[in-house]
Order: structure tokens, then C-alpha cells, then sequence
């Protein structure tokens, strides 16, 4: 059957993914840079290692900066036990590629496109030892292939959307014939294991294991850093209400509650962080608050430490979310209503009650949060209201929830160093 889906994927189904990429390259500036970009991977692999050989070099693939962030305590802890490894990292989108910062990366490169010559022609340059995935931007040749090179393959951070598709047949078939392909899968949870054991039937010879979510660690250890707030923190009656990472679908559900919440509410403080920062975005939220007779500031300046104290304010600019949590009191984590939610550790780990939209079951971490009792998802903007007039306005509410929610990323603190061991066990 894998045969079957060898010849599918490679006549079929990806050559129509590369002209629909294409095509979305010609219209989307975002997508154009990922694209094009790719053309020049291969000869980046040449001129980086026409001269290294003798290093062990291990390659680690994360679609976006959301998975990098996953990865990154790995290769941390990889590159302290052996520093003369080549850490080589791959990315599909430019949001991962152009803003991961780590010295333990040696080399970055976007993903090759996936053509049975591009992949052989990578994995001849590299060598690597292993080929490590992280969560789910699995490319099937450059796994298959990985796999009949004799590269040892392995996936962590593996999660499952509850219900998943992927158990129902025919597309379980073709997803058997990716995870069949690993030497080793490394779930979130004990139930996404159980799913991939489900998947993988009782006879597989691949190693399933549920190691944790190494962003956990990730978030848990950038929230106990002395750093600078960048805008003042929240005290006594005075609640900051952030809505982070917000999608146009958001805003249709969450704005017009938003605006009611601060004629009620005269403490209330906002502060606005959409997800793509753009200048009809911003002009639209402008537009809207000026309409509704509020006062919002812009704030576009590289210098952090001037951001204002005033009443509402929409961030124009990318990079701020994760300090501007440290400051704030309730969050509200964009996506949920369109292709799902964005990172939800972030806030919980500031200790901020954390609100959200329904497409969140494929995160087990926002599972985890709700049945804590430090998250809450809404269908509507009148359950949204409804929450966070009772987090504003119940003082012991808002305490619980906040502990609540920091304790969901207290609990989940160690996968990297269970990651490290189970991938990097063998390493000499």
C-alpha cells in the first residue's frame, strides 16, 4: 500500500501542491519569500558543507516558529553535551526562518521542495545521523526516502485533534504509511498515544512513547527571566485585557463585546496584538474605536520601553506578545475561529486566565487549561463578554484562574530532557 501512495503523492498530489504554492507565491508576499527561497536551499547545503565531513550533523525540521519553539530546548541541551554536532534546522514558513534566534543553530534553510530529486539530492550533501520532525509538517519523500537511505527518523510533539480523520479510512491508509516510516513517534499525552497506537496497530515495530510538549519548558523558563516590562503591570482594580494573536474572524466575534466591556468597565485597559501586523489592520481598529468615541494609541516604535500607559493601545509592531503577558491580567488567544488557536503557554505561564475559540482540540495544552479551570473557550461574543466581566469584576475568580492556569505549565515542565534522552540516547 505504500507503494500505492508513493506513486499517488509523486504523479499526483504534489506536483498540484507546487503549482497551487506557486500560484499563492504570485499574490502573497509571504508566500513568495518561503517559495522562491527555496530554489536556493540545495546550493546552501553545498557551499555550508563542501568542508564539513567529520561532524555528526543532525537535522531538525519545524514547519513555523511556533514548532521552532518546541525544538529549541532540544537543540539547547544537544548542542551544551556535544558541541562539535552540526545542528542543521529547516523550515516551511518564513514566520519560523526569519525570526528564530538561537546560537545553537549552525545552519537554517527552508525545506526543499519535496521532489524525489530535491530530497536525494539533500540527504547526499548532508548525511545526517538522525532526521527529527517536530509535531506534524511531515513531507513524505523526504521521509520515505530518509527511510530507505537508512537515516534514523524520529517525529515528538506529536498531537492528535480529538475525533482525528486520520483514524478513518482511506486517509488513515495513507498516514499509516508516514508514521510506519519512523523509527520513533513521541506523543504530548498519554490519549494522542493512544491514538497513534491506534493508528500504527498492535504489531508495529515503531517505538510510540508519551514524552510532553518541550514548549512547556520553553515558555516556563522565558517566564522566569528578569526582564524589563514593557508596559505597565496590572494593579489593584485595574485589569489589562490583551487580545493576542487575533485573526479578522476574531475580531467579527469579540470586538463589539470588547467595546461595551470598556464603557462598563472604566479601569478596564486594552491592549490589541493582531497576528499579521498590517496597515489595514490597524486603520480598521482605529476606525472602529474612534467611531465608538475611545482613545487609542498606535504604538510602532522599535524601542520597547515606550510603550504608553494609556487606555487602549494597538501594537504595530511583531515580537512583544510574550512580554506584554507579563504585565497584563486576562488574554484572549486568536484563531480559534478560523485555522485554530495560537500559543496559549505563553499567557498561562504569566499566570493570565486565558480565553480562546472553539477550533482549539487539537492542542492538548488548551484541553488542559479548560479542565484546570485557567482557560475558557466561547462560541460567541456574548460568552465572551459573559467571562470576562466575571474575571474582571470577581477578584477570587480571577485568582483561581490564574493559579490555575500557571499550574497547567508547572505540571508539563520537563519533556525536553525525556525527549533529549529518548532521541539522543545512543549519542557518543
Amino acid at each position: 500500500m505504500k507503494l500505492f501512495w508513493f506513486f499517488l503523492y509523486n504523479c499526483l498530489f504534489y506536483p498540484l501542491v507546487f503549482v497551487g504554492y506557486f500560484i499563492l507565491a504570485l499574490v502573497s508576499p509571504k508566500v513568495k519569500d518561503g517559495f522562491f527561497s527555496r530554489f536556493s536551499s540545495i546550493s546552501t547545503l553545498k557551499n555550508y558543507f563542501k568542508d564539513t565531513r567529520k561532524s555528526d550533523v543532525y537535522w531538525f525540521h519545524a514547519a513555523s516558529l511556533g514548532e521552532f519553539m518546541q525544538l529549541l530546548p532540544i537543540i539547547d541541551i544537544l548542542k551544551k553535551r556535544k558541541p562539535g554536532a552540526i545542528n542543521l534546522v529547516s523550515f516551511f514558513s518564513p514566520s519560523g526562518y526569519n525570526n528564530c534566534e538561537s546560537d545553537s543553530i549552525d545552519l537554517k534553510i527552508y525545506l526543499p521542495f519535496d521532489f524525489i530529486w530535491s530530497v536525494y539530492s539533500a540527504l547526499n550533501i548532508v548525511k545526517p545521523k538522525k532526521l527529527i520532525f517536530v509535531s506534524y509538517d511531515i513531507w513524505p519523500n523526504m521521509l520515505w526516502t530518509a527511510k530507505r537511505k537508512g537515516v534514523k527518523t524520529n517525529i515528538f510533539s506529536v498531537g492528535f485533534r480529538v475525533g482525528t480523520n486520520k483514524l478513518f479510512h482511506p486517509i488513515r491508509s495513507f498516514y499509516f504509511s508516514l508514521f510506519s516510516s519512523f523509527d520513533a513517534v513521541y506523543t504530548n499525552s498519554d490519549g494522542d498515544k493512544l491514538i497513534a497506537e491506534q493508528l500504527l496497530g498492535e504489531n508495529t515495530e515503531v517505538s510510540i512513547e508519551a514524552l510532553g510538549n518541550p514548549r512547556f519548558d520553553t515558555v516556563y523558563r522565558k517566564s522566569k527571566k528578569v526582564a524589563p516590562l514593557v508596559i505597565k503591570k496590572s494593579t489593584g482594580d485595574v485589569k489589562t485585557l490583551v487580545l493576542g494573536s487575533t485573526h479578522n474572524e476574531d475580531d467579527r466575534i469579540i470586538l463589539e463585546p470588547v467595546i461595551r466591556l470598556l464603557d462598563e468597565y472604566p479601569d478596564l485597559r486594552l491592549v490589541c496584538v493582531p497576528h499579521e501586523v498590517t496597515e489595514a489592520r490597524v486603520s480598521k481598529y482605529q476606525k472602529l474605536f474612534s467611531k465608538n468615541n475611545i482613545s487609542a494609541t498606535v504604538f510602532n516604535q522599535d524601542d520597547v520601553g515606550l510603550i504608553p500607559d494609556d487606555r487602549v493601545i494597538i501594537i504595530a509592531v511583531i515580537g512583544l506578545l510574550s512580554d506584554i503577558y507579563r504585565a497584563a491580567g486576562v488574554a484572549y488567544i486568536g484563531g480559534g475561529f478560523s485555522s485554530g488557536i495560537h500559543n496559549v503557554m505563553e499567557p498561562a505561564a504569566a499566570s493570565m486566565p486565558v480565553i480562546f475559540g472553539p477550533n482549539f482540540k487539537q492542542f492538548s495544552e488548551a484541553r488542559e487549561l479548560i479542565d484546570s479551570g485557567g482557560g475558557f473557550s466561547i462560541s460567541s461574543g456574548s460568552e465572551f463578554k459573559k467571562i470576562c466581566a466575571d474575571l474582571l469584576t470577581r477578584p477570587e475568580k480571577f485568582q483561581t484562574a490564574s493559579g490555575s492556569a500557571f499550574s497547567v505549565i508547572e505540571k508539563n515542565i520537563g519533556a525536553s530532557e525525556k525527549i533529549f534522552s529518548a532521541v539522543f540516547g545512543d549519542l557518543k
